[in-house]
């Protein structure tokens, strides 16, 4: 078996040390497997990403984050080890892309009216209430009469200057 990579049933003396705190033997364990991890970090970055962060980078954020995580108290041997700073890296990475995805646009306001879509025209509410009002139905009517209370508010606080 190789050297790298202990049995399952034995810790190793890196895993068991950085199981109990030991930064030392975390970093001792990562360097360890650090082509693993930066193949794997290097497979997971989109040419969108690689263009705005380096590799190397990823792999001293994982670093910094494993050796915060109480998690580590789980590690069985090198290969959770393994696996679980693969997973950090995973977790990372998604995180980066999601922060860096391009912001969706806020949905533009339609500047028609109810009215108009209703084909009435752009005409004003009570213009259109007082030439045809067989066309307007009682919900219609009850609509009008808020958005003539919501104007006459939105002017009241305006205020005289703002007009």
């Amino acid at each position: 078996m190789p050297e790298s990579i202990q049995r399952p049933s034995d810790p190793g003396p890196l895993v068991s040390s950085a199981r109990q705190g030991c930064d030392e033997a975390l970093a001792r364990l990562f360097e360890r497997h650090r082509g693993t991890l930066g193949g794997f970090v290097s497979s997971r970055l989109g040419s969108r990403l690689r263009s705005r962060i380096e590799a190397e980078d990823i792999l001293q954020e994982v670093f910094l984050l494993a050796s915060r995580s109480p998690s580590r108290v789980e590690l069985r041997d090198e290969r959770g080890f393994v696996t679980w700073t693969l997973r950090i890296a995973e977790n990372y990475i998604r995180k980066i892309a999601r922060d860096w995805a391009p912001k969706k646009r806020p949905r533009r306001r339609s500047t028609l009216s109810p009215l108009a879509v209703e084909g009435f025209g752009p005409e004003e509410p009570a213009t259109v209430v007082r030439r045809s009002p067989e066309r307007v139905d009682e919900e219609l009517l009850f609509l009008l009469a808020r958005c003539e209370e919501f104007r006459s508010i939105e002017s009241d606080e305006r205020g005289p200057t703002d007009r």
